[in-house]
Protein backbone atom coordinates (compact mmCIF):
# COMPACT_ATOMS: atom_id res chain seq x y z
CA UNK A 1 0.00 0.00 0.00
CA UNK A 2 1.42 3.02 -1.26
CA UNK A 3 1.73 6.13 1.77
CA UNK A 4 -0.53 8.16 -0.21
CA UNK A 5 -3.37 5.42 -0.37
CA UNK A 6 -2.69 4.85 3.33
CA UNK A 7 -3.20 8.67 4.39
CA UNK A 8 -6.46 8.48 2.50
CA UNK A 9 -7.62 5.20 4.39
CA UNK A 10 -7.07 6.63 7.36
CA UNK A 11 -8.86 9.35 6.48
CA UNK A 12 -12.10 7.86 5.73
CA UNK A 13 -11.71 5.33 8.83
CA UNK A 14 -11.39 8.69 11.14
CA UNK A 15 -14.30 9.61 9.32
CA UNK A 16 -16.69 6.81 9.93
CA UNK A 17 -16.09 7.27 13.32
CA UNK A 18 -16.48 11.05 13.42
CA UNK A 19 -19.80 13.07 12.55
CA UNK A 20 -18.27 16.35 12.60
CA UNK A 21 -14.90 15.40 10.51
CA UNK A 22 -17.74 13.14 7.99
CA UNK A 23 -19.86 16.50 7.50
CA UNK A 24 -16.69 18.32 7.37
CA UNK A 25 -15.80 15.98 4.35
CA UNK A 26 -19.11 16.69 2.45
CA UNK A 27 -19.14 20.07 2.60
CA UNK A 28 -15.37 20.95 1.42
CA UNK A 29 -13.76 17.76 0.45
CA UNK A 30 -10.65 19.32 -0.82
CA UNK A 31 -10.23 21.25 2.32
CA UNK A 32 -10.14 18.19 4.50
CA UNK A 33 -8.07 16.24 1.96
CA UNK A 34 -5.41 19.52 2.26
CA UNK A 35 -5.32 19.19 5.83
CA UNK A 36 -4.74 15.29 5.47
CA UNK A 37 -1.51 16.50 3.28
CA UNK A 38 -3.10 14.87 -0.02
CA UNK A 39 -3.84 17.84 -2.24
CA UNK A 40 -6.31 18.07 -5.14
CA UNK A 41 -4.89 19.73 -8.34
CA UNK A 42 -6.68 22.62 -8.86
CA UNK A 43 -9.57 22.40 -11.28
CA UNK A 44 -10.49 18.93 -9.85
CA UNK A 45 -13.65 18.71 -8.44
CA UNK A 46 -13.68 16.25 -5.36
CA UNK A 47 -17.41 14.58 -4.76
CA UNK A 48 -18.10 12.54 -1.64
CA UNK A 49 -20.82 9.87 -1.54
CA UNK A 50 -22.15 8.21 1.36
CA UNK A 51 -23.24 4.57 0.93
CA UNK A 52 -26.20 4.12 3.06
CA UNK A 53 -28.54 1.03 4.16
CA UNK A 54 -30.87 1.53 0.99
CA UNK A 55 -28.36 3.05 -1.19
CA UNK A 56 -24.37 1.90 -2.78
CA UNK A 57 -22.04 4.03 -5.18
CA UNK A 58 -20.43 2.34 -8.03
CA UNK A 59 -17.41 4.41 -8.92
CA UNK A 60 -16.61 4.18 -12.66
CA UNK A 61 -12.53 4.70 -12.37
CA UNK A 62 -11.33 7.34 -15.39
CA UNK A 63 -10.44 6.08 -18.86
CA UNK A 64 -7.18 8.22 -17.82
CA UNK A 65 -6.23 5.71 -14.54
CA UNK A 66 -3.87 3.28 -15.19
CA UNK A 67 -5.67 -0.30 -15.11
CA UNK A 68 -2.64 -2.43 -15.14
CA UNK A 69 -2.39 -0.87 -11.61
CA UNK A 70 -5.75 -2.54 -10.49
CA UNK A 71 -4.88 -5.58 -11.89
CA UNK A 72 -1.78 -5.92 -10.21
CA UNK A 73 -3.99 -4.86 -6.86
CA UNK A 74 -6.11 -7.73 -7.92
CA UNK A 75 -3.40 -10.14 -8.22
CA UNK A 76 -2.24 -9.20 -4.68
CA UNK A 77 -5.04 -10.54 -2.94
CA UNK A 78 -6.89 -7.07 -3.16
CA UNK A 79 -10.48 -7.61 -3.25
CA UNK A 80 -11.23 -4.08 -2.96
CA UNK A 81 -9.58 -1.12 -4.75
CA UNK A 82 -10.20 2.37 -3.72
CA UNK A 83 -7.09 4.48 -4.14
CA UNK A 84 -3.98 3.96 -5.62
CA UNK A 85 -1.19 4.16 -8.25
CA UNK A 86 -4.19 4.46 -10.81
CA UNK A 87 -4.82 7.50 -8.97
CA UNK A 88 -1.59 9.13 -8.96
CA UNK A 89 -1.20 8.09 -13.06
CA UNK A 90 -4.10 10.13 -13.49
CA UNK A 91 -2.51 12.97 -11.70
CA UNK A 92 -5.53 12.95 -8.67
CA UNK A 93 -3.01 13.29 -5.96
CA UNK A 94 0.87 14.09 -5.95
CA UNK A 95 3.42 10.95 -4.66
CA UNK A 96 5.11 11.62 -1.41
CA UNK A 97 7.91 11.34 -3.31
CA UNK A 98 7.16 14.23 -5.79
CA UNK A 99 6.94 12.45 -8.90
CA UNK A 100 3.65 12.00 -10.63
Amino acid sequence: MSEVTRMLADLLRRAARDAALRDRLKADPAAVLAEAGLDVPDGCEVVVLEDRRDRMHLVLPSPLMAYDDVDQAADVGGDVVTVGDAAFAAGLFPRTDGSR
